[in-house]
């Protein structure tokens, strides 16, 4: 990465977040920088959900999902504690989804939710074909990003573009991301993950609002946007050389 910031006329970053952290790793860089944000696939837009996949992987409504690679910067083993406390504290039939594909260092996570697999009350979908995975989205009482660190936040955009409401962490870049649309939390804290559960179980006022806002914050993020920007970062960079 040290060499290719000394040798870049131009630096493209993904958020302010990033940008700022490599400016402060890498002064040298200050002014070179672009932050050109990403956007959701077409296909992550509100639509009916159709049976097939709740009937092979034996879901029931309400249930929440979290999408990420099993690892520990995603934080899941916090997020199904915290779901743990959630059930202890409100009478309700909702599960876990966990999609996502194994990352490493994954033992803690199992022994997290031993009892809670057994009980049926955590489904873990393993790695999902994109139209499965909006499907699942699309069926979600909320999204939940745990996570200790993101450099953009994919998910967080692919939910609000489904038009399903976002809880995440207000680390690295979610925030920025996100904006209004989501409800946050501290994701070193289960009370604070259980509390955002509690409100999206009992608030389906807060649950309409927030897919509202979600679905006019997605639209704010493009492909084409980060197409016409990649284009001027390189125009930029063009104009500089000599």
């Amino acid at each position: 990465t040290r060499q290719a910031v000394r040798r870049s006329v131009r630096i493209i970053t993904v958020s302010e977040s990033v940008r700022e952290e490599l400016e402060s790793m890498f002064p040298d860089c200050r002014g070179r920088v672009d932050v050109v944000y990403e956007a959701a696939s077409p296909d992550f837009k509100p639509g009916i959900v159709g049976p097939d996949l709740f009937q092979r992987l034996r879901l029931k409504s309400p249930y929440f999902l979290t999408m990420a690679k099993y690892e520990p910067r995603k934080n899941l083993a916090r997020c199904l504690a915290a779901f743990r406390m959630f059930k202890q504290r409100v009478s309700t039939d909702a599960m876990m989804v966990v999609a996502g594909a194994m990352g490493y260092k994954t033992g803690r996570i199992v022994r997290t939710v031993e009892d809670l697999t057994e009980s049926g009350a955590v489904c873990f979908t393993g790695y999902l074909e994109q139209p499965e995975l909006v499907d699942l989205i699309r069926g979600a009482r909320a999204v939940l990003v745990p996570s200790l660190y993101e450099g953009f936040g994919l998910p967080v955009l692919e939910a609000m573009a489904c038009g399903t409401p976002v809880a995440c962490s207000d680390r690295g870049a979610l925030v920025e991301i996100g904006g209004d649309a989501p409800l946050y939390f501290d994701p070193l804290d289960c009370t604070s993950m259980a509390a955002v559960m509690e409100r999206f179980a009992g608030d389906s006022d807060l649950t309409e609002r927030m897919r509202s806002r979600g679905l006019d914050r997605a639209r704010s993020f493009s492909w084409e946007r980060t197409a016409l920007e990649t284009l001027a970062a390189y125009q930029r960079a063009r104009d500089s050389l000599p």
